[in-house]
């Protein structure tokens, strides 16, 4: 074959290769390329994906109802009680939520079946809690009882003569304190200070005892030896050795000793009791076998400890047992009890009697018996004055410490004597009669303050010239001066012991 004819017979066959099909294989590239193909198809399977995963979370919404359902059907008896209860109806508005944010939700789905499957272990345990539930609930009706008991205990308390200290710790490093505030300071030098206390209620604190002196020595102290509740399960004397302590803290100043007080602490850790209760029997203050003041006993009443004012715990009190199985929460039966809750420096509070007319108090004395019973700094002052027409003018105002009043004390006003002295005022033309509770220059104060007032005479010669005002009925007669009130105050009438 020549040259010519065997290229042209390659040529001829190169052709034909070329032109079959199968090497088109470029055909498959074509086929891929159009990607519509694997598009509908990932879409269809995407779509069949995103419709099994609806079908899931039907699936899942559906076994999720039908636990909820059965879980709500459990906790319907104990739907008041149980907040999981509420936190189920919480999970199902997840799963509303969930189907509303569709396929996003899928995940969330998968997390709220998990937590479906642990509402399922709660359904379980609401199951087995419907079991306990009777249980818990006879437990908590149990626990009624026990506050009845509680009750019931108050109510047989065995510490006659005894001051009840109570205290509502809910919080680690409070402490409530209650105070002796003496009259004047006091020389406590070569003293012995003794605490008879036993712990009534309570748990995880304990009490502190101490002498402090006042602001002349920014308020330094001794004391404050940690004694836990624990440990005063019977009777306890705790002792504080005055010199010996002293000796140990320079800044306090023995021979100027102005309150005497045990603090009930919480402490560290709880668990506390709520209320914590505290008996206080005496407080003896002794030297050579001599009392420099006190002993205070509590035979009678509370007087003269109180409630302090410095971070008070809210709720604290202290009450007198007066004799077995009887709790005294006020001792001043017949009495008007004045209540002041200070808060500032500077400010007062009247109680006023209005008479009905001008009455002539010419040749009189007025005598205002009270009693100190909740308080802390500041003072009562007693007063008379005249009205409008004569501008109000008035006498009296002497200053008398609460700490001065401990024990019944009758404060007087010399009517003759005191105009003499403000030729203002009218004798003859009295219109109101009252006592001002005080807060002072300074704090702490006993928040609220209470003051009790047993009687109100006005007797010129051997006449009554008004009155007198007993308070045994009622405190009708004795009203709130609204002359710069201070919120809170209130007057209201003991009726008889508690």
């Amino acid at each position: 074959m020549s040259m010519c004819k065997r290229h042209w017979f390659i040529y001829g066959i190169l052709g034909v290769l070329l032109a079959a099909p199968g090497l088109t294989g470029c055909g498959e590239t074509d086929d891929v390329s159009p990607s519509a193909t694997d598009a509908d198809a990932d879409s269809d399977t995407d779509s069949d994906s995103d419709s099994d995963t609806d079908s899931d979370s039907d699936t899942d919404s559906d076994s999720d109802s039908d636990s909820d359902t059965d879980s709500d059907s459990d906790t319907d008896s104990d739907s008041d009680t149980d907040s999981d209860s509420d936190s189920d109806t919480d999970s199902d508005s997840d799963t509303d939520s969930d189907s509303d944010t569709d396929s996003d939700s899928d995940t969330d789905s998968d997390s709220d079946t998990d937590s479906d499957s642990d509402s399922d272990s709660d359904t379980d345990s609401d199951s087995d809690t419907d079991g306990d539930a009777d249980t818990d609930t006879d437990t908590d009706s149990d626990t009624d009882a026990d506050t009845d008991s509680d009750s019931d205990t108050d109510s047989e308390e065995t510490c006659p003569g005894c001051a009840r200290l109570e205290v509502p710790i809910t919080e680690a490093e409070t402490a409530q304190q209650f105070n002796v505030t003496l009259p004047t300071a006091t020389d406590l030098t070569g003293a012995v200070v003794t605490f008879r206390v036993m712990a009534y209620i309570a748990e995880g604190g304990g009490i502190q005892t101490y002498v402090q002196n006042g602001e002349a020595t920014d308020y330094a102290n001794i004391g404050y030896e940690w004694v836990a509740f624990e440990d005063l399960g019977s009777w306890t004397e705790v002792t504080i050795d005055v010199d010996a302590l002293a000796a140990d803290n320079e800044d306090f100043d023995s021979t100027a000793v102005e309150t005497i007080g045990i603090q009930v602490t919480a402490g560290d850790t709880g668990p506390w009791e709520n209320p914590t209760v505290v008996y206080l029997d005496s407080i003896a203050v002794v030297a050579d076998d001599t009392n420099i003041v006190g002993p205070y006993d509590f035979a009678a009443g509370t007087s003269p400890i109180s409630v302090g004012s410095y971070n008070p715990i809210e709720g604290s009190t202290v009450t007198h047992i007066a004799e077995e199985g009887v709790v005294i929460t006020e001792n001043c039966p017949g009495c008007a009890r004045l209540e002041v809750p200070f808060t500032e420096a500077e400010t007062a509070q009247q109680f006023s009697i209005f008479l009905e007319e001008a009455t002539d108090f010419t040749g009189a004395v007025v005598t205002f018996r009270v009693q100190s019973y909740l308080y802390s700094a500041g003072g009562v002052q007693t007063y008379i004055a005249n009205g409008d027409a004569n501008d109000n003018e008035n006498i009296g105002y002497a200053w008398n410490s609460f700490s001065s009043m401990t024990d019944w004390t009758d404060i007087t006003i010399d009517v003759d004597a005191l105009a003499a002295e403000n030729t203002n005022f009218d004798p003859t033309a009295v219109e109101q009669l009252g006592v001002q509770l005080t807060a002072g220059d300074t704090g702490p104060w006993a928040n609220p303050t209470v003051i009790y007032v047993d009687a109100i005479t006005v007797v010129a010669g051997a006449a009554d010239v008004v009155g007198p005002y007993t308070f045994d009925a009622d405190v009708d007669v004795i009203t709130l001066n609204d002359y710069n009130p201070i919120e809170g105050s209130d007057v209201t009438h003991i009726a008889e012991m508690k």
